[in-house]
């Protein structure tokens, strides 16, 4: 399929991710990530869930390697937003801003007045009102995911909505990701 050039960067970001992580970021795993939110039992079946994109770049054309997979950008989705967002800013000659998608995620723009960076405060997953610790940005995103917030019960079990694509589970004894 040819996808217009910003989708065909972000596909190719992803996968080139995925490589560096060793699959621990895939966003092949769209069937995966669907079967554990919706199954009403522990999914046994679960191999051949994820897989691969092959890439055209004359063509700036995308294809899957195998026909089961679906495509899940959560984790990568809005950060994206966010740069583009960015970009756009500083098209239009704004060159500080702290841009927030949401609750998870920001992206830091420059810097602030009279300062280095932007400190972004990360909360502590258990006591919602207190931070764990603040990261210093600048022209840089950052996104959090808790399985505190996002989860799954199933036969009386609680999963986080975190999938481990290598494994085809959710990941354990994790309750926040930055």
């Amino acid at each position: 399929v040819r996808v217009e050039p910003r989708l065909y960067e972000l596909l190719e970001t992803a996968t080139r991710l995925s490589a560096e992580t060793e699959g621990t970021f895939d966003i092949t795993a769209g069937r995966l990530i669907d079967l554990w939110s919706s199954s009403e039992s522990i999914p046994q079946d679960i191999n051949g869930l994820t897989g691969q994109l092959l890439f055209d770049p004359e063509e700036n054309a995308v294809r899957f390697g195998n026909a089961d997979i679906k495509l899940n950008l959560g984790a990568i989705g809005k950060g994206y937003a966010a740069k583009q967002i960015a970009e756009l800013l500083v098209d239009r000659g704004i060159e500080s801003a702290l841009i927030s998608a949401g609750a998870s995620t920001v992206y830091a723009l420059g810097n602030p007045p009279e300062e280095d960076a932007w400190r972004v405060g990360i909360r502590n997953p258990v006591n919602q009102h207190e931070r764990i610790t603040s990261i210093l940005l600048k022209n840089q995103a950052l996104s959090t995911s808790g399985s505190h917030e996002r989860f799954v019960e199933i036969e009386g079990r609680r999963f986080s909505h975190l999938i481990d694509p290598r494994t085809g589970r959710p990941a354990e004894g994790l309750l926040l990701a930055s």
